[in-house]
């Protein structure tokens, strides 16, 4: 590094032009051959008017991987490709470089997504494998016939293998989504397995021979269960037409659940009933009798068509009542899922330079070393402000920041290391400031969990609306009160959610563009075609301007055997006024003072600039340490509407509040249109507009037992839990749907109202209770959300199980209560029983 002294230039009358040319032309082998190079006749060295020193040039940066020196490659596969095929094929070539390279040469994987993916799919093939016997298990204790059982045990495998060939056929990949969304599919491709096997069953047990039992059944629940799959399928459609990340996420979700769907009907409807033929023995079925859990059902059900308004009002209450939950439970966007990574990232003073930088963090370094629980680490010094995976990967040269990417032991959980990390950290570089925070396993490394843009016109007011907020924000921090919502108790409430929620943010940071010296030239062409300047030179000017001002390479050396760039550093930093600028002496060999040929303005201007929507811009960032970011979120925005800020300055929430906005938005509206096209479909069935308003009921049943089903499990509301709220849109209307069947079908054939109503109940009770406990009993493994990429389908498994829980048990009695009194239907039987 060649660093000008401005006085001495100006004080020798030497030009840069001068310094540049002498490098350009030399040969050196040393600093001291530099220092030592003559500038003119009279033996001014290069030591007399600039410092020469070995370091890291501007733009450049330090890579170092375990401590030593390194450089990072990225490898990125095609958007067709496998990623555990391509990833697997790297590591093996990276096998095979590495036994040719020289002595002492190494090559590390930092990062490798294909290790969180195979551990993720074996756990949740596990977790399906388990599902699929739990849900044989609860058929086999309902008909306690074995080989029964094994009929609808067929179903499982032949269904999805249906929906895997499909899969196949619209090319969708085998991932952590689409493997999840066969591990729910489980539990709803044998329902329609369970209600032929079971009306075939029930056939048999009456007397019937096999074939008309076959047959007979088959045409009894065809409609109800091909009109309910429908259902089920078309509630998927909304999300091909949202878009955003739910789109891209869930579209494949529902087309994996849908493909298994289409299988499991088509099964249902061939190969069960050709197959109960064969593994269902008229042995087992004169074996089976009354169940005792059906006359407890017949009496509860009589109660409830004879107390109809109460009956009404208890499910009313319990629907209503369940919403109060809702701020206990809380919102989020999607479950943390920590791939055993996070992130260190140092941010020194904007003038520090990179050999302070790389100081501090071979000062984090020794801490990584000696930490029981990291595996590996990779740093990267003068990488990009904005930090994070990027940086890692060759930054853009901002000599005061460095970024680091920790690998942590797969024993221990991401969060507690990035805990003790921050105290240990925190005092280790002082003057500057350290963050530490997990890596998402999903994304590859999430920015911070709250993003606020601070916009404006001005730089000034832009740096004085961010500053407010973050020491409002940091006072809120550390519990200090905010304004005051109003008097009485609920307003106290909230002040105090605000308070607590405040609390739970960390690591609160300011990315504001630093300014810099700028020294700007306007050149005069009159005065520098008069200047006397050669041709030569007036083809150089230029270049003289832009190595005053940023510096560049102007030579090569060789130290060591080692080639090295020798770089001339600019010298508008060290500009002390307009004066001094205008006697820098440019040009060679003939100098002439740079004030002689153009007008010079030495100010700032921002490192970069950041803009946002067309205005300047400023990031306040922070990670949010609670599940609950809707009330982290509340409670910001309420700090933002206190602030007395300058005119024209706007703040707007962004990052994972700006997702949750539009992916919940997107998600109600998916929702509110899977309502609609299910009800067309139960129309179309049923010909009626009363009977589906009737079965449509039954959704807002479910919603009592999602809600109390997070609650206990204490997970928040998410994009996955909304997404079981959209699952159950369909699972919950197939129990009423086979219901509201049996009783019109009964009552066609001439059947008293109620005498139908309590009498389809009881024939519908065993398949609904089946249906609902296999699908209930398959989710049980996710949602207890053990296993690698669990966590997102675990908020999903947990809605449906507690969703399908509550409707199924309001379902049974609070519909045929519902078709009574829309249909006048008598209190009492008409004969006796």
């Amino acid at each position: 590094l060649i660093t000008p002294d401005v006085a001495a230039l100006n004080r020798q009358g030497i030009s840069i032009g001068n310094l540049s040319a002498v490098v350009a032309t030399g040969q050196f082998s040393s600093t001291e051959d530099i220092e030592n190079a003559v500038l003119r006749t009279d033996g001014l060295t290069m030591g007399g008017v600039a410092e020469v020193s070995v370091g890291q040039s501007g733009g450049a940066s330090v890579s170092r991987t375990n401590g030593k020196p390194s450089i990072s490659i990225s490898v990125t596969k095609t958007a067709e490709a496998n990623t555990v095929t391509a990833g697997n094929a790297v590591i093996a070539e990276l096998t095979a470089i590495e036994n040719e390279l020289p002595q002492g040469m190494s090559l590390v994987v930092v990062t490798d997504q294909t290790e969180y993916i195979e551990a993720s799919v074996s756990d949740l093939t596990m977790n399906a494998i388990i599902g699929s016997v739990l849900a044989v298990v609860v058929v086999f204790l309902f008909l306690m016939a074995i080989r029964a059982s094994l009929v609808t045990a067929v179903s499982i495998p032949l269904s999805l293998l249906f929906g895997f060939l499909l899969m196949r056929a619209a090319n969708l990949t085998i991932n952590i989504l689409t493997l999840s969304a066969m591990i729910i599919a489980v539990g709803r491709v044998i329902d329609n397995s369970i209600v032929i096997l079971e009306v075939v069953y029930r056939r048999l047990q009456q007397g019937e021979a096999f074939l008309p039992a076959a047959l007979g059944g088959v045409r009894e629940v065809v409609a109800p269960i091909t009109s309910a799959t429908i259902a089920t399928i078309v509630i998927f459609a909304p999300l091909a037409f949202i878009g955003g990340i739910v789109g891209e996420m869930f579209v494949p979700f529902g087309l994996t659940i849908t493909f298994a769907l289409i299988g499991s009907l088509l099964i249902a409807l061939t190969v069960v009933p050709a197959l109960s033929g064969y593994l269902v023995t008229r042995t087992a079925v004169a074996g089976a009798g009354s169940a005792w859990y059906l006359g407890v059902y017949t009496r509860t059900l009589k109660w409830c068509l004879g107390h109809r308004v109460v009956t009404l009002t208890i499910a009313v209450l319990l629907f209503l009542g369940s919403f109060a939950l809702v701020p206990l439970i809380g919102t989020t966007f999607m479950p943390a899922m920590s791939g055993n990574m996070l992130t260190v990232e140092i941010e020194m003073p904007a003038d520090t330079e990179l050999a302070v930088t790389d100081e501090m963090a071979g000062r984090v370094e020794a801490v990584l070393d000696s930490h029981p629980n990291v595996v590996g680490h990779h740093v990267v010094v003068g990488g990009s402000s904005g930090g994070g995976f990027s940086a890692l990967l060759g930054g853009s040269g901002v000599g005061n920041y460095a970024s680091f990417r920790v690998n942590t032991s797969p024993e221990v959980e991401t969060e507690s290391v990035v805990e003790e990390l921050r105290g240990e950290l925190k005092a280790l570089v002082p003057g500057g400031e350290v963050t530490v925070g997990a890596v998402s396993a999903m994304s590859g490394g999430l920015a911070s969990d709250l993003e606020i843009m601070v916009r404006g016109d001005s730089y000034e007011d832009v740096t004085t609306g961010a500053n407010l907020l973050v020491a409002s924000l940091r006072a809120g921090q550390h519990g200090e009160e905010g304004e005051t919502l109003g008097s009485g108790k609920l307003a106290a409430q909230m002040e105090e959610v605000n308070r607590l929620a405040l609390m739970q943010l960390d690591e609160i940071e300011l990315e504001l563009e630093a300014v810099q010296p700028q020294l700007t030239i306007q050149p005069d062409n009159a005065k520098i075609l008069a200047s006397g300047l050669s041709i030569h030179q007036l083809t150089l000017l230029n270049q003289e301007f832009m190595l005053m001002q940023i510096g560049g390479t102007v030579g090569q050396a060789v130290i060591d055997g080692v080639s090295r760039e020798i770089f001339l550093e600019g010298v508008a930093g060290s500009l002390t006024g307009i004066e001094t600028a205008g006697k820098l002496l440019v040009g060679y060999p003939t100098p002439i003072a740079l004030g002689d040929i153009a007008t010079l303005q030495l100010g700032e201007q921002l490192s970069r600039v950041r803009r946002f929507d067309g205005k300047l811009s400023a990031t306040v960032t922070a990670t949010i340490g609670q599940e609950d970011i809707g009330a982290v979120n509340r409670a910001v925005q309420a700090r933002i509407a206190m602030l007395d800020l300058p005119a024209g300055i706007e703040i707007g929430m962004g990052g994972v509040a700006e997702d949750m906005r539009q992916s919940f938005s997107s998600m109600f509206f998916a929702i509110g249109v899977a309502m609609v096209l299910a009800y067309v479909v139960l129309v179309v069935t049923f010909r009626s507009l009363r009977s589906p308003l009737i079965i449509m009921v039954s959704l807002p049943l479910a919603s009592i037992g999602a809600l109390v089903g997070l609650a206990l499990s204490g997970r928040p509301i998410g994009i996955s839990a909304l997404m079981g709220v959209l699952m159950l849109v369909g699972i919950v209307l197939t129990n009423a749907v086979v219901l509201i069947a049996v009783v019109n079908q009964m009552r066609r054939e001439g059947t008293p109202p109620y005498d139908a109503l309590v009498e389809g109940g009881r024939t519908r009770l065993r398949p609904i209770l089946m249906t609902a406990l296999t699908t209930m009993i398959a989710m049980v493994p996710l949602a207890v959300g053990l296993g690698e990429g669990v966590l997102m389908a675990a908020e999903l498994a947990t809605v449906v199980i507690g969703g399908l829980f509550s409707s199924t048990l309001l379902t049974l009695l609070v519909i045929p209560t519902i078709y009574a009194m829309a249909n006048r239907v008598p209190r009492r039987p008409s004969s006796n029983d």
